[in-house]
């Protein structure tokens, strides 16, 4: 999914030269994902990319955050320990 959408944002951003930003909103804690963001924001002329992080140590928030997340089509029908896991290894 969050290939499709950086996809869209990409094209949106292409589509006029009114179209200054867009704000790719998603977990993009990995080198891995980062480094797929530079790479396909890179195929497009005259664009450049930014990260922001937001850091939070409350722990009341984060699982919050944790179980709002499991309900994302990424954790669709999965386990929710195992789902919840897998998200944790993710932004570890």
């Amino acid at each position: 999914m969050a290939h499709a959408v950086l996809g869209e944002a990409l094209g949106w951003l292409q589509a006029s030269d009114n179209n200054r930003l867009a704000v790719f909103d998603a977990t993009n804690t990995t080198v891995r994902r980062r480094d797929m963001i530079k790479e396909k924001v890179s195929e497009v002329p005259l664009l450049s990319v930014m990260f922001i992080e937001s850091i939070c140590d409350d722990p009341v928030v984060l699982n919050r955050n944790y179980r709002l997340k499991l309900q994302n089509a990424d954790y669709k029908n999965r386990d929710p320990e195992q789902a919840l896991h897998d998200f944790l290894e993710r932004v570890r």
